[in-house]
């Protein structure tokens, strides 16, 4: 394992956020998607990054704001009340409103995207987003 902190930074390049990640905005209609599951805030676990808890597309009632399609790998991020750190990395594809963002690396050469969640979890993110 690397010690980051002994390690001679002088070739490293400090980038803003926007420049390595992108937001996504695939937008379908839940009714027509033949995507299974939802995900909305209260599925999403402060500080938990696996998603447990669903709901169903057709078994419940979604707003016009569940349109925003999510895919393996991507982030979730609740945008509404950043103070409760909900940051999720789901392991299947679904739905989630349109006030939980879906981000990913822009460029994967730049910034790893299984490093991506783990960002979006540190103090400094957190105290920036408030």
């Amino acid at each position: 394992m690397t010690d980051f902190t002994t390690q001679n930074k002088s070739g490293w390049v400090q980038v803003a956020f926007g420049d390595v990640v992108r937001k996504v905005s695939d937008r379908v209609d839940p009714a027509s998607s033949g995507l299974e599951r939802y995900v909305a805030g209260e599925h999403m676990v402060t500080d938990e990054l696996k998603i447990t808890n669903w709901g169903l597309i057709g078994e419940d009632y979604l707003g016009p704001a569940f349109h925003m399609r999510f895919k393996p790998g991507q982030v979730l991020y609740g945008s509404r009340r950043t103070y409760l750190r909900k940051v999720a990395l789901p392991d299947f594809e679904g739905i989630t409103a349109n006030t939980t963002y879906v981000l990913e690396s822009s460029d994967p050469s730049k910034l790893m995207p299984e490093l991506l969640p783990y960002i979006m979890q540190t103090e400094s993110f957190h105290a920036h987003s408030i």
